[in-house]
């Protein structure tokens, strides 16, 4: 897999809002008293020990859950459905280590805290994956970018399912390189559209050197 720039976006801005979201919800306590002692010295106490643990507890629930894939690959809904679900995991988490803080007081709003922050590091984060992946989405289906794919094939079969994929209103994320002729060197039909990049026993070195993300087999049957 081609590690791309907008992967590595989509994580620090994911640290960022979390980090924004952390702030909001001691900005929250803060504001509606809940710590016991000095608001002002408390509150920052408690925002600068979770400044780094926060987000990087937060990175490590996500690539538990497998959401720091290549961004090119993840559904739009399905990376909503899944954060808001892990967003309820990690604040209940949070909620549970500030709760061995005692110089913070939930008294009888703890439903209150835990759904504060939940709004918080879910609205942020939910709202940018919903927004950066749609561009994401948008960029694949114009064909500004796509992955490197190679065709194993090179007869009828091969060259319906080239002609079909090309002719889409749309991209589905398909650059194709070449293809590698199962027959050996018989003749194909497929080397009018594409280049015959080499024989069965080139696959290795052609996917390295042309650094193909996506193999389609198109063999007759």
């Amino acid at each position: 897999m081609v590690r791309r720039k907008e992967n590595i976006i989509y994580i620090i801005l994911d640290f960022v809002l979390a980090i924004l979201a952390w702030y909001l919800f001691i900005h929250y306590l803060h504001k509606h008293h809940f710590f016991y002692e000095d608001d002002e010295l408390t509150c920052n106490q408690i925002f600068q020990s979770g400044i780094v643990i926060i987000p990087v507890a937060w990175f490590f629930l996500y690539v538990l859950a497998e959401q720091y894939k290549d961004v090119y690959r993840l559904s739009r809904w399905s990376v909503v459905s899944r954060t808001f679900l892990l967003s309820w995991i990690g604040s209940i988490t949070v909620f549970f280590v500030l709760l061995s803080n005692s110089k913070i007081n939930f008294e009888d709003r703890y439903i209150t805290a835990i759904s504060i922050y939940f709004l918080f590091h879910f609205g942020l984060v939910g709202f940018f994956r919903l927004v950066f992946l749609s561009v994401i989405s948008s960029r694949l289906k114009r064909g500004v970018v796509g992955f490197n794919t190679l065709i194993i094939g090179g007869d009828q079969r091969a060259v319906k399912l080239y002609k079909d994929l090309s002719s889409l209103s749309f991209s589905l994320g398909h650059k194709f390189v070449g293809f590698i002729h199962s027959n050996g060197n018989q003749s194909n039909e497929l080397v009018q559209y594409l280049p015959q990049v080499g024989g069965l026993k080139d696959i290795k070195r052609v996917i390295e050197e042309s650094k193909i993300e996506e193999v389609i087999i198109a063999i007759e049957s």
